[in-house]
């Protein structure tokens, strides 16, 4: 009977599923000493944990660089669009007062009746 039962579960549970469960029983406290394996398939579960880790850590790091680069990217993006912003505001104001303070030879020829002149 322990071998029918035994048989069954080493059908269902093998290859990367085995591993996978075996990496999450490492992990899980309470098993974390996998004592129901020998000293060479617990290095292995515990070394692809690791190697797990490591890649995880990498790929973090690496999206983080990414993240930086597009924070920079954007910030000097709409830093320039401020710039922009800020020179046609100018140009705006100059044409605007370019249209308030006549010309002298408009003064002279009346287009501004309703601005004092200097004399």
């Amino acid at each position: 009977m322990k071998s029918a039962i035994l048989l069954d579960i080493s059908d269902r549970y093998s290859g990367d599923c085995n591993d996978m469960l075996q990496e999450c029983t490492a992990l899980d406290p309470r098993f974390r000493s996998l004592s129901h394996l020998n000293d060479e398939q617990r290095e292995s579960v515990y070394a692809r944990i690791r190697e797990k880790a490591s890649a995880l850590h990498e790929q973090r790091n690496q999206t983080s660089e990414i993240d930086e680069r597009t924070t920079r990217a954007s910030a000097s993006t709409s830093g320039a669009a401020a710039e922009q912003a800020r020179v046609m505001v100018e140009a705006a104001q100059g044409a605007e007062q370019s249209q308030e303070e006549p010309v002298e030879g408009e003064r002279e020829n009346g287009k501004w009746d309703s601005y004092p002149t200097q004399q």
